[in-house]
């Protein structure tokens, strides 16, 4: 391509260097010598790596320019047939923005804080409700970190943005650009580990640019690539290389679920969900399979032999146990000593006393254990709370004291599904959790079952509650 450097266009445009080279396509900084300002130029030459599909893409984005007015859009300034000793083709002309892309910024060891982090996605997501609302929408389908430019932070005084504001956010690169009119293409397009699951079959809705925006975010959080976080089942499991708090990494789990139903409704609903920290999404927001899964469960009411308790408000729900059971070092010492002495007592030729001492071994070993059931269950219990944001379990003492028994941060938004875990007649609840494909027990374990009765109560509150569907699930030991 250094043939055309200095080459002058349409006798307007004379092409200065080569940005970027792509399959079918380069693109060039020029200067329009009508209006000396600085322009960017996209050719499509009819060379060896031609497609028709790039001649496709490459009019949708031209035509889809054309209409597009936002000061965060590259602006469309002219289009037209070339022909040079290359080969013919056709040139886009666009307007100069002086910006980095993101990806360079982060090569070049930026890093960015999380409000910075959230400013450039409510800008995005500003744009994207723009993109989406028009008729047809327009999906972008190839939003990624070197498609979005960032203005040098050192300017945000000039301009008068805030000190959170980490520069003036641009969206470029239409050239994947789709709308409802030309939606029943099967062209792939994409950068794998940005692009949701749905367009590897050549499908995108405007819930796909919502997965590409969190990817990039992503990104920007943990500087390293999206796809180094994918899963099995095609889902980025970033929560734990992060710094980020519970209530935004909530939020980029939404944006990132492979599921497009599971992610926020729309580019509106999801920045009104980063502006508001206490955003729920009412049932009309809920996705038909939501709704349709939580109208199975029907509450019931609280059974009366019950000994546990549920707290449900709008934003967070508390169940409340007893604690475990637990022996003192008092039952264990007469209960040792029970055994060591019960065998000389039978021996010697008293038997009355023998049994006195026996019926006042076990009374002593009964009554110990008795008020270690009361002292056990009056001085602490058990409880498991559940927000928007996180979960909490811990074991509250009567002096306000508290002890967490959580091994490890968890999340509200990682649970996946409620099941009901029964062995012989013995029953207690499980939250089956997204974290490296392995389940976490969260309300009760294998010292503390529950009746069947109260089993069921508990798991279809949660489930009502949470939104999701309540499976059974029979253990059975291996002999």
């Amino acid at each position: 391509m250094e043939q055309l450097i200095n080459r002058v266009l349409r006798d307007r445009y004379r092409i200065q260097s080569l940005l970027s080279r792509k399959t079918g396509r380069r693109t060039f900084l020029a200067k329009d010598l009508q209006t000396q300002a600085t322009v960017i130029i996209k050719l499509l030459l009819f060379g060896p790596d031609f497609t028709w599909d790039d001649l496709k893409l490459f009019e949708r984005e031209a035509e889809t320019l054309k209409v597009l007015e936002h000061s965060s859009i590259p602006q469309y300034l002219d289009s037209f047939e070339i022909e040079t000793e290359l080969g013919k083709g056709f040139a886009l002309v666009q307007n100069y923005i002086e910006a980095r892309s993101l990806q360079d910024w982060i090569q070049s060891g930026r890093s960015f804080s999380e409000a910075e982090l959230k400013a450039i996605a409510k800008e995005l997501l500003e744009i994207l409700s723009y993109l989406h609302d028009r008729k047809p929408p327009v999906i972008h389908r190839d939003l990624k970190p070197s498609n979005i430019l960032l203005g040098d932070p050192a300017g945000n005084r000039v301009a008068g943005r805030t000190g959170n504001s980490p520069g003036k956010v641009y969206l470029v690169d239409f050239g994947s650009v789709q709308t409802a009119i030309h939606s029943g293409t099967m062209t792939i397009v994409g950068t794998y580990g940005y692009m949701p699951p749905e367009q590897f079959g050549g499908r995108a809705t405007q819930l796909s640019d919502l997965y590409s925006l969190g990817a990039t975010i992503i990104y920007l959080a943990t500087g390293q690539h999206p796809a180094e976080f994918m899963t099995d089942d095609l889902r980025l499991d970033f929560q734990q290389s992060t710094q980020l708090s519970a209530q935004f990494t909530h939020w980029l789990w939404r944006m990132v679920q492979s599921t497009p139903s599971q992610r926020f409704a729309s580019a509106k609903e999801a920045l009104q969900a980063l502006n508001n920290p206490q955003f729920r999404e009412t049932s009309e927001q809920l996705s038909p399979l939501t709704k349709t899964l939580a109208s199975n469960l029907k509450p019931f009411a609280r059974p009366d032999s019950a000994r546990c308790f549920i707290k449900k408000e709008p934003e967070e729900i508390s169940i409340t146990a007893p604690d475990f059971f637990r022996f003192s070092g008092v039952s264990i010492g007469l209960f040792l000593g029970f055994l060591v002495l019960a065998p000389i007592l039978n021996n010697i030729d008293q038997p009355s006393l023998a049994s006195f001492f026996n019926v006042i071994g076990i009374f002593a070993i009964f009554r110990s254990i008795l008020q270690d059931r009361k002292s056990s269950i009056e001085s602490s219990y058990i409880v498991l709370k559940i927000d928007k944001n996180e979960i909490f379990l811990w074991r509250q003492f009567q002096d306000k004291e508290r002890e967490s028994i959580c091994l490890k941060q968890a999340f509200s938004a990682n649970i996946r599904k409620v099941q009901l875990v029964h062995k012989d007649n013995f029953y207690h609840i499980k939250l089956v959790t997204s974290y490296s494909n392995k389940d976490d027990f969260l309300v009760g374990n294998r010292t503390f079952w529950l009746s069947q009765g109260e089993a069921e109560w508990l798991a279809n509150e949660l489930g009502i509650w949470l939104e999701m569907p309540v499976t059974e699930v029979q253990v059975v030991e291996k002999r």
